[in-house]
């Protein structure tokens, strides 16, 4: 008999139609022309995406599921050209905020054979450098083009976009697969497109505002659309009301998140069985095996019930099979390690572990049922073939007779007794789903209470998925991607007023198998030498990582691990990475110098205008950046092996007026400086430890008696209220922390740990390099979850992110 599918397929497949829609687009422009109108009456998948630009920035850079999504190349495609929008935008402040202004729409078009996208993102022709954001279409969006007359054009703008239209009206841009869903969208704007579809309407208005997204499912079309992917067995072994789906999107590092509403266009009886049954958690993991890949668990509270809503009143059947069932009742599956498709099981919770055999006994023919043991667990087979098909629906039409044992408060079944065997094993042994960390971690975190509860670990259901495909969708199923995707959470709530609550979760999968904490690993190919630096995404807000590996290729890497560039430098990073707004306009570089020369990058791995500056002599320390006075007219400092400090603009010229001052021996720390009395000091410490106070000017400001002992350590300054009793501080060669005041008076050991966030106290920045035993970590809340993060970077070239502990 066929098997039939869960409807895990149909929600993994609209979030795949989800991204599929997202990524195989590209998209242009903006303002407060209502994109809502140009939908195609046959809309099957709508994503809204605010602030566009900004909203993609966030996602491509903060969600770990972009790892998978990027490796598919409509993803590659899209991102490629976003970015190359964006990177115009920075240039002009203007169409920057004008593209961010409005929200674009991307749309899967569709009702079975014909399928389209279109991409609808408010324009307007006074939109500034539209003429160079048509280039980057490929479209010609001059004054005099044909582009504003109503009609499509299709883009040249790249070979992977063959086919693509562009059009415009009333304030819109639309960009299509075809010239058959851009006329689509056409004919929309002039009537009411699918603002005829009242349980659309009432769908639409539920979405939520301060969200990353939206979506809107017609569950319908998008059910029949799957046939572009699925066989047809597959296709009609699906369950799902009529109607639409409405949810708001967040991305989280780890996750996907969504929530809302279903709203079925017509009475659907399971939807209404589960609405009489209320809530619980689902407890069916502890009897389960840890290889199961999915889990669909329904709430029954009333069995009996629950049969009649289906329209099922065969009394004997359901007295022997399911009126014992209390609690949850589920059906799990995992791929056959030996290759034979897949094992399959079916769980039911009861409040008497005596019930289910007695009622299944009753059923029996005049010899018994048959029975087996296994580890002393009683194994009895059902007394009538296709029993729970009758009973549940089709999708337990793979249990023809099973046998059946009872662990604990639940009895489960299977058609396999080497599957059953497997659960009592995983049962006696501790090695059931519920015991798997990273499981129990997810669903601690992500499950709550729900009448529908649907459970897969997406990433391990390749095997499954696979036997389900059309041989022509074989091919275009991207392994790469499935392997990206982790733990995936459905649950539905009975209804009120109508409306079914839902919430979805996808979860990143690791590429390869994390410790427990990690939250992943980026290997870069060569050791490491410095960093981690962390350094500010000034559009998304996270926190990224720089590297630099023996080869002196700088990688910067994302909040959650992607490398998002890497070039190479003239040397080793001295010191830290600092950050600057040469342009005032918010937008952030990456400061810091080799020996040789000193480098301003901007966020893209391009080297600003006027850099990377070659200095006349070799630098003996790190760089230093002061902006004095607060109005980012930044002073960029370097101490040389000549005993000389240089000093430059961020226009990489020297300073007009300074003549570089000498110290009595070369410095090997950065010049620090400090504000005292409302005057500037530039405070240096040699190799020979004296310490040298300058003023802006680089001219003498005062006469430091402190000498800092030979072989000790220089770590930093600390400010006083007047310039003699501000002091340097040094740790000799047994580790002890000293300090001497610019009077000359010493002070010390000191006992209490000394850091950054001392008051007053100005230490100089580390400038170690990572070795194959001593990796260096830093903590920082990266991701901006609001919980700090440990970032490592081994010698061995892996970066490594975990949580941090307290």
């Amino acid at each position: 008999m066929a098997r039939r599918l869960p409807v895990i397929l149909l929600l993994l497949a609209i979030l795949g139609a989800a991204a599929w829609t997202l990524f195989r687009w590209n998209s242009p422009t903006t303002r407060k022309t209502d994109p809502w109108k140009a939908l195609p009456a046959q809309s099957a998948v709508i994503i809204e995406l605010p602030a566009p630009l900004t909203t993609w920035e966030r996602w491509t850079h903060t969600a770990q599921l972009w790892d998978a999504v990027a490796l598919t190349p409509g993803a590659r495609s899209l991102d490629a050209l976003l970015k190359r929008i964006a990177a115009l935008a920075e240039t002009q402040p203007a169409l920057l905020e004008r593209l961010n202004q409005g929200n674009l729409l991307v749309a899967l078009v569709g009702n079975g054979q014909n399928l389209g996208t279109i991409a609808i993102w408010p324009l307007h022709r006074d939109t500034p450098g539209l003429e160079q954001l048509g280039v980057a279409l490929g479209v010609d969006l001059g004054k005099g083009s044909a582009a504003w007359s109503g009609g499509s054009i299709e883009l040249k703008g790249d070979t992977a976009w063959a086919g693509c239209q562009f059009a415009w009206k009333d304030g819109l841009a639309l960009l299509g697969s075809n010239t058959n869903v851009v006329d689509e969208a056409l004919l929309a704007m002039g009537g009411d497109g699918l603002r005829s579809d009242s349980t659309f309407v009432t769908a639409q208005r539920t979405l939520g505002s301060g969200t990353d997204g939206h979506m809107l499912v017609h569950l319908d079309r998008a059910h029949r659309i799957l046939g572009h992917w699925l066989t047809n067995d597959a296709v009609e072994g699906l369950r799902w009301p009529e109607g639409w789906l409405a949810m708001d999107v967040r991305i989280r590092p780890e996750a996907a998140l969504l929530s809302g509403l279903i709203f079925p266009s017509r009475s659907d009886t399971l939807m209404q069985a589960l609405s009489a049954q209320g809530l619980s958690r689902n407890g069916v993991t502890r009897v389960l095996p840890a290889t199961v890949t999915t889990c669909i668990t329904h709430q029954v509270s009333d069995p009996q019930r629950y049969l009649e809503e289906l329209g099922v009143h065969n009394d004997s059947l359901a007295a022997a099979g399911f009126l014992w069932c209390r609690g949850v009742f589920a059906l799990a599956s995992s791929p056959d390690t030996s290759g034979a498709g897949q094992r399959d099981w079916a769980v039911f919770q009861t409040d008497d572990p005596l019930a289910p055999f007695e009622a299944l006994s009753r059923l029996c023919p005049t010899g018994g049922c048959d029975t087996a043991n296994h580890r002393g667990i009683r194994l009895l087979r059902a007394p009538l073939a296709g029993m729970l098909g009758q009973l549940l629906g089709p999708t337990f039409d793979r249990f023809e007779r099973p046998w059946y044992a009872v662990l604990g408060d639940k009895a489960i079944c299977s058609d396999q007794r080497e599957a059953l065997h497997e659960a009592i094993d995983a049962f006696l042994d501790g090695r059931t789903l519920a015991a798997d960390e990273r499981n129990a971690d997810f669903l601690q975190q992500y499950a709550t209470d729900a009448a529908l509860t649907v459970w897969a670990d997406a990433g391990r259901s390749d095997t499954w998925l696979r036997p389900h495909l059309r041989a022509d969708a074989g091919p275009a199923l991207n392994g790469d991607l499935l392997r990206g995707l982790g733990r995936f959470l459905m649950q539905v709530a009975p209804a009120q007023n109508g409306a079914f609550p839902i919430t979805l979760c996808l979860q990143h999968g690791a590429a390869v198998k994390q410790e427990v904490g990690v939250l992943w690993t980026s290997a870069i190919g060569r050791p490491l030498v410095r960093g981690p630096f962390i350094v500010r995404n000034h559009v998304n807000r996270t926190q990224e990582v720089l590297v630099q590996d023996d080869a002196n290729v700088i990688h910067l890497l994302s909040s959650t691990g992607s490398v998002l560039w890497k070039r190479e430098l003239d040397g080793p990073i001295m010191g830290e990475v600092r950050q600057v707004d040469k342009f005032r306009n918010g937008k952030l570089q990456l400061l810091f110098n080799t020996e040789g020369r000193i480098h301003v990058i901007d966020r893209n791995g391009k080297d600003v205008g006027g850099f990377p500056v070659s200095l006349p002599e070799k630098a003996s320390a790190p760089l230093s950046v002061f902006d004095y006075d607060g109005t980012r007219e930044y002073r960029v400092l370097v101490p040389t092996v000549n005993s000389t400090l240089l000093n430059y603009d961020l226009n990489g010229k020297p300073v007009q007026g300074w003549v570089p001052p000498r110290t009595p021996a070369t410095c090997a720390v950065p010049v620090q400086h400090l504000r005292v009395r409302g005057k500037d000091h530039l405070v240096l410490v040699d190799h020979s430890g004296n310490v040298t106070v300058l003023d802006r000017k680089a001219a003498p400001r005062f006469n430091a008696l402190v000498n800092v002992p030979a072989g000790a350590t220089p770590i930093g300054l600390r400010a006083a209220l007047d310039i003699a009793g501000c002091a340097v501080l040094w740790t000799d060669s047994a580790g002890q922390t000293f300090s001497g005041t610019f009077d000359g008076k010493r002070t010390g050991p000191y006992t209490d740990p000394l850091t950054d966030a001392t008051p007053g106290l100005f230490l100089f920045p580390r400038n170690s390099t990572i070795g194959s035993a001593t990796p260096i970590t830093v903590t920082r809340d990266i991701n901006l979850d609001g919980t700090p993060e440990s970032i490592t970077a081994n010698g061995d070239g892996r970066v490594v992110v975990q949580r941090a502990h307290p």
